[in-house]
């Protein structure tokens, strides 16, 4: 009977949740079109930056030097009228480096003397400017090196050996540095996240603003049964969700692999999802119509994302930081979804995190499951 009863509750969710078109919407959007976005749209890697140089003339040095800025990293826009004019092309954000070469650079370097190049950059966002500078250093570092070979077997009687190491780069996992693969994956863990808090609190503000939730309160129905239909409701609705975010938009359209047990990742986003539908209870509890409910949960998210280890790495972070991420459910989900998606990780691998997020799960569910039948009582 008490079964009967969760059953016919968890159809009555489910019905409300089909029947309300702002929030299937938003599940829609969130699954499908945020995560292509998210995919596609979103770099990590400098891409066609606008540069400019200012060269007094064009030797064959400096165009050998200009060469190497090429794309897809940048994308030389011409020549510029003198430094005044390239500042001014900075300042006015239609260039992001501007590259001032000396007069008479064939001569200085067929005679071996030092040769000063000015690089300008724009500072303002701290990710691309860090990545032109280590892209501009790593072109002067290869030039100098083949300027300083060449001097080496010209003044040699005969070729010499010169010792060198090669450095050959194997990247596992993503063989080719695709920013989508991670970008739409941790789009994914983000809506996840987002409506595992939205749904089970909106559901029950909605009860509220109706009135039903009253009706509810005159049933034989308990207050576990209330708030289980809800989390059973959201949790199938999420992993139909990331069926479809998996099989219609990240393998297909992004080109992400999926190597691991996909019944093992399922059984961790329904964890996850079970563990943060304790916070979306207790935002139930506070919130007393849905724009305060979705302002609870960007409030509450955001800490979440960035603790989340997703975006800086825990080693980068302050040390109470770290502390802090160990506390966090979706820093632990955010590798247990990455190591099962892209590097096939099993069981044993992931029981840390997995029971450290099941740990988590089970506070923070108890304690918005606490203040659900708290404000049932009253």
């Amino acid at each position: 009977m008490w079964w009967r009863q969760l059953a016919a509750l968890w159809f009555k969710e489910l019905r409300t949740l089909y029947r309300d078109p702002f929030l299937l919407l938003a599940i829609i959007w969130f699954f499908t079109a945020e995560i292509y976005i998210a995919g596609t749209g979103i770099r990590l890697e400098l891409n066609k930056a606008p540069m400019g140089v200012v060269m007094e003339e064009s030797s064959a040095p400096a165009r050998e030097w200009l060469a190497a800025f090429h794309r897809p990293w940048f994308d030389v826009q011409g020549s510029v009228l003198d430094m005044q004019t390239g500042q001014a092309l900075l300042d006015s954000g239609k260039l992001m480096q501007v590259v001032d070469l000396p007069p008479r650079l064939d001569e200085a370097l067929w005679r071996g003397q030092p040769v000063a190049i000015q690089v300008f950059m724009d500072g303002s966002n701290v990710t691309l400017g860090s990545l032109m500078a280590s892209y501009t250093q790593q072109i002067h570092a290869r030039y100098n090196t083949e300027q300083m070979l060449e001097k080496l077997h010209r003044s040699a009687a005969q070729p010499l050996p010169v010792p060198q190491v090669d450095n050959r780069v194997r990247l596992r996992f993503n063989e080719n540095n695709e920013d989508s693969w991670f970008m739409s994956v941790t789009e994914l863990f983000m809506v996840i996240t987002v409506l595992g808090m939205l749904l089970p609190a909106a559901l029950a503000v909605r009860e509220k603003e109706r009135g039903t939730i009253e009706q509810l309160l005159v049933t034989p129905l308990d207050t576990t049964q209330i708030m289980l239909a809800k989390i059973f409701a959201v949790i199938l609705v999420i992993l139909l969700g990331v069926t479809i975010s998996l099989f219609c938009v990240i393998v297909p359209l992004i080109g992400a692999p999926l190597r691991g047990d996909l019944g093992l990742f399922y059984a961790s986003v329904a964890l996850y999802a079970f563990s943060i539908c304790g916070v979306g209870l207790f935002i139930a509890t506070l919130a007393r119509n849905l724009g305060q409910v979705m302002l609870l949960t960007f409030m509450l998210i955001l800490p979440m994302l960035l603790l989340s280890g997703a975006w800086t790495p825990p080693e980068a972070m302050p040390a109470w930081e770290r502390a802090l991420m160990a506390f966090t459910p979706l820093y632990h989900f955010n590798i247990i979804g990455n190591s099962i998606l892209f590097k096939a990780a099993t069981l044993a691998e992931l029981k840390t995190h997995l029971l450290a997020l099941a740990a988590i799960g089970l506070v923070l569910f108890s304690f918005g499951a606490w203040r659900f039948r708290r404000q049932f009582a009253v």
